[in-house]
């Protein structure tokens, strides 16, 4: 596999995941962190056994930012929208592998909100963590991304030899 040029990847703010990327320690710190709380709600419930994917998606919940998305497809390239309103773009990161791109989010609170006592907040999610696999490989090297208004928009050129395909099931 050819790896890109970082400064050229930094110039687009895409980050290349290698197997030593901290993504990787983090995507199985988030996943331990929601197993745990995953089983707080099956012992909170009283032990009762056939919830498990709803304690496990409420649990993710509790803890991540809901962030919608959009996967499009044409005949070059991948389209991705992520709604990611309130995150400032130097606090996202995009990550990406030959088939799977990685969007990592986590918004600093502000010097003066942390003096102040937090009486009452919805606005209690402040990170984001998603994985997408892609149908078909991409040229890592070409991907671009784009914010504006809160949403994400990455640009995800396909691999020379795979120009065109479907979505798969």
């Amino acid at each position: 596999m050819i790896k890109a040029n970082p400064e050229v990847l930094a110039k687009r703010r895409i980050v290349q995941l290698l197997p030593e990327h901290h993504l990787f320690h983090e995507m199985q710190d988030i996943h331990h962190l929601i197993g745990r709380r995953a089983y707080q709600l099956f012992v909170d419930g009283g032990f009762t056994h056939g919830h498990d994917l709803d304690d496990w998606l409420k649990a993710e919940r509790g803890l991540l930012h809901p962030a919608p998305l959009e996967l499009r497809e044409t005949d070059s390239q991948f389209s991705l929208r992520v709604e990611l309103p309130g995150f400032r773009d130097n606090e996202i990161i995009v990550a990406v592998e030959p088939q799977r791109v990685i969007i990592s989010a986590e918004h600093e609170a502000d010097a003066e909100q942390k003096k102040e006592k937090m009486l009452y907040s919805e606005w209690r999610f402040n990170r984001v963590f998603r994985s997408l696999r892609l149908p078909a490989p991409i040229d890592s090297r070409r991907a671009t991304r784009r914010m504006s208004d809160g949403v994400l928009e990455v640009k995800l050129p396909k691999s020379a030899g795979r120009k065109s395909g479907c979505l798969a099931a």
